[in-house]
């Protein structure tokens, strides 16, 4: 019988039959690693770009403090620079289709807060003063210099950052001082600063839902805690009892007047104005981002009269 012809055994490195499992398996890796080099590409060269427009009077202070803003906040900061009048003349004429920058920054003028330009600028925070034997300033006392939010930014967030920084007595204000300009109580810098305020549960809805809004332009952090008007009183005398200070409030809504003694670390906002605005707000004497309590308060007010 003849036998079958049986080839001897290859010594040689066979293709592999894949299996449409591993075949499967395969194709997710690749995907999941184009995934993975796609996301790092999309991250180089992205940074935000915070469009400034400047006195040039503060050129050297913007060259000087702009370049550790980028670096911490991961951003790009383009300045243009004009002549103060120039400013502000720029700002009343501009139409709807022009080309707004998110931050101006300029001598406060008398009509900022009686004009048409307060219509513009949304929101300021002073950064400096300029002295009275400055070339720039032609009065006889300092001018102050604040940074205003247009009202057609894209990035609100952005730039009301940049203007805190501006103002932080650790961060811009060192710049401004070497360079000779006066400086303001700015807050203290923080990324992403924590207000914590303890309110009546009888506000109206409106003034609790407006936080979010107010929270989301300027990135910032509210932490509310909403008791009754009693339990707020008590909650504050155990907490100032304890070792627990960092546990107080930065603001406290209250629904009527407080009966607190002159040596209770909370002091009534507005408590000279003709009529005090509901709810009541008192502020701690501590209070670590008083101007950015004031720009609440602000905008709920700004916000309420809309309404």
């Amino acid at each position: 019988m003849i036998k079958a012809f049986e080839p001897a055994p290859s010594k040689h490195f066979k293709t592999p039959k894949y299996t449409g499992i591993f075949l499967s398996l395969l194709s997710m890796f690749v995907l999941a690693s184009m995934f993975v080099v796609w996301e790092q590409i999309s991250k180089v060269n992205i940074d935000p770009l915070l469009q400034v427009k400047v006195i040039s009077t503060l050129k050297q202070c913007m060259e000087g403090i702009s370049p550790s803003f980028e670096k911490e906040m991961g951003v790009s900061v383009q300045f243009t620079y004009s002549a103060d009048d120039k400013i502000v003349e720029e700002i009343l004429s501009a139409d709807e289709d022009g080309s707004p920058f998110d931050l101006y920054i300029f001598q406060e003028p008398d009509n900022l807060t009686n004009g048409p330009l307060r219509d513009q600028c949304v929101e300021r925070i002073p950064i400096a003063f300029i002295p009275p034997e400055h070339p720039a300033n032609s009065t006889a006392g300092s001018v102050l210099v604040s940074a205003n939010l247009s009202n057609r930014t894209q990035n609100p967030t952005l730039a009301l950052q940049f203007a805190r920084y501006l103002a932080a007595p650790s961060r811009g204000q060192f710049g401004f001082s070497k360079n000779g300009f006066g400086g303001v109580n700015g807050d203290l810098w923080s990324e992403i600063p924590t207000l914590k305020i303890f309110m009546n549960h009888e506000l109206p809805s409106k003034v609790i839902s407006r936080f979010k809004a107010f929270e989301v332009r300027e990135g910032v952090t509210l932490e509310t805690s909403s008791l009754p008007s009693e339990k707020i009183d008590s909650a504050l005398k155990i907490i100032l009892q304890s070792e627990a200070q960092e546990f107080l409030p930065d603001l406290v809504f209250l629904k009527q007047k407080a009966s607190w003694s002159p040596s209770f670390p909370y002091v009534l906002l507005n408590a000279n104005g003709p009529k005090h605005p509901t709810p009541l707000i008192y502020q701690a004497k501590g209070n670590a981002f008083p101007n950015l309590s004031k720009r609440l308060i602000r905008f709920l007010t700004q916000n309420k009269k809309a309404a």
